[in-house]
């Protein structure tokens, strides 16, 4: 399965191997090991990336090829720049089935290489004087691309697993300190549900969670309680996603934050809805590595989560970002406001079963 679709709104001069090469890490968020890494242009413009791991099998190499072409494809790639990490024996047979399954779809090919250590090999260029036998030497941490891609506020983790590490749940004081805010936060719920209007809970779910997002963009934590309320209104699904709405009035890099801080620090049976909206959120911003991970810490807490699983479809089938960019958030705001006043017990919360440590 792979990675991405991934994208880059930032412009970068990309001239030669080694440029293409020191960008990747920063589009995917990892440094990647054992990996195939295609990346789809059209014209001079990216429009997407997609990763793999390297198929344990050559006789799985067939395979791997033909579904990375169909999902370049479905990127509107004219042009593929292609990379695979790992030996030659690791490398070579989905390189032989990439180069058949994507010419034969019409796509142009930049170059083909190899990544191991710290040099590069061209499955297709012939020119001795930059292709020799023992590789060329690159060097990502000296390269404009990569210096670019810092200023620019992309960061790439050492590896893939240290990439996981970033939405993994709090821990010690501060996981019993949520634990039990989360305690009193349920019981005040449950209190309420049965004695107040229907209309309460979009109404203050809404107040909530600017509340919690005005502390992010101060550079504050969010207080353990409001924090752990904030859980608990999440829970209604109008919540969830009126809350996706404030994408726009607080920006990119405070969502990001907020939703990520969410996602770490609420009890498990509480993060499924922050890890969708930052999962769907990553995916809109062209981050298919922080979507797929973000989907699947959801699933971690319930596998059955339907946005989990239709965020993973569409990585999956290779569905570009597009349609999901062109979203006008003020508009779905105006549309859930309406449907809260139609309906409104969509906002009210629904109250998980607790989960043992996640």
């Amino acid at each position: 399965m792979p990675d991405s679709p991934d994208s880059n709104d930032h412009a970068v001069s990309l001239k030669d191997p080694a440029d293409f090469i020191a960008i990747v890490p920063y589009l995917l968020g990892f440094h990647p090991d054992r990996s195939l890494v295609a990346m789809a242009f059209d014209g001079d413009a990216l429009k997407g990336v997609i990763r793999f791991d390297l198929p344990d099998s050559s006789e799985d190499a067939p395979d791997a090829a033909t579904y990375c072409a169909r999902l370049l494809a479905q990127n509107a790639a004219r042009y593929v720049f292609l990379i695979g990490y790992g030996s030659g024996q690791q490398v070579t047979p989905i390189m032989d089935g990439l180069f058949t399954a994507v010419t034969g779809a019409g796509m142009e090919i930049l170059d083909m290489i190899r990544c191991e250590g710290d040099r590069f090999w061209s499955y297709i260029c012939k020119d001795p004087h930059c292709c020799s036998p023992e590789g060329v030497p690159y060097d990502i941490n000296g390269s404009h691309v990569a210096a670019g891609a810092v200023l620019a506020g992309r960061v790439a983790m050492p590896d893939r697993e240290s990439f996981a590490r970033t939405l993994e749940p709090v821990e010690g004081p501060e996981r019993q300190a949520v634990r039990t805010a989360t305690a009193a936060a349920r019981a005040r719920a449950e209190s309420l549900i049965p004695t107040v209007d229907a209309g309460y809970w979009f109404i203050e779910g809404t107040r909530h969670v600017r509340k919690c997002l005005d502390h992010v963009r101060a550079g504050r934590p969010i207080p353990v309680e409001e924090l752990a309320w904030l859980g608990v209104l999440l829970t209604g699904i109008q919540i969830r996603d009126i809350a996706l709405t404030f994408q726009d009035e607080y920006g990119d890099e405070v969502s990001h934050r907020f939703w990520t801080e969410v996602t770490r620090r609420l009890e498990p049976e509480y993060v499924p809805a922050a890890a969708v909206n930052l999962a769907l959120l990553a995916y809109r911003a062209g981050d298919g590595a922080l979507a797929r991970l973000a989907a699947e810490r959801a699933l971690r807490a319930d596998p059955d989560y339907r946005f989990a699983h239709m965020i993973l479809f569409a990585l999956n089938a290779g569905v570009p970002p597009m349609g999901i960019k062109e979203i006008d958030f003020a508009d779905l705001a105006r549309e859930i406001t309406a449907l809260s006043e139609r309906s409104p017990r969509g906002a009210q919360p629904v109250l998980p079963e607790p989960l043992s440590d996640n």
